[in-house]
């Protein structure tokens, strides 16, 4: 991943929570969750644009891809996801209160 302040990083000044590639059926896709709610997108990884995302400015922590979905997660429940890596629909787990650390279970 490339970030022009800082060069080819994945994780440049917390600037990404979590980075996630797909290939759905629009076209290959770089997703990364941002901790201040933002959803970044990118075709090459090089050139990037950002949506202030569902989160609401709520950290998401983690970022996958499942069956065709796009899948981001954050804290007390908070969650997103997307058929094409650019358009969010956000939710909430019902009950959930704890810092989560991870999508997989890590």
């Amino acid at each position: 991943v490339y970030n022009r302040d800082c060069g080819h990083t994945a994780f440049c000044n917390d600037l990404f929570a979590f980075l996630v590639y797909a290939a759905p059926p629009s076209g290959p896709r770089f997703i990364a969750v941002g901790n201040n709610g933002s959803i970044y997108y990118s075709t090459n990884g090089y050139s990037w644009s950002s949506d202030v995302g569902p989160g609401g400015g709520n950290a998401f922590n983690d970022a996958a891809i499942n069956n065709g979905f796009f899948l981001a997660q954050g804290n007390a429940g908070l969650t997103a996801y997307s058929t094409n890596g650019t358009d969010w629909t956000s939710g909430t787990i019902s009950g959930a209160n704890q810092q989560c650390s991870s999508c997989s279970g890590r």
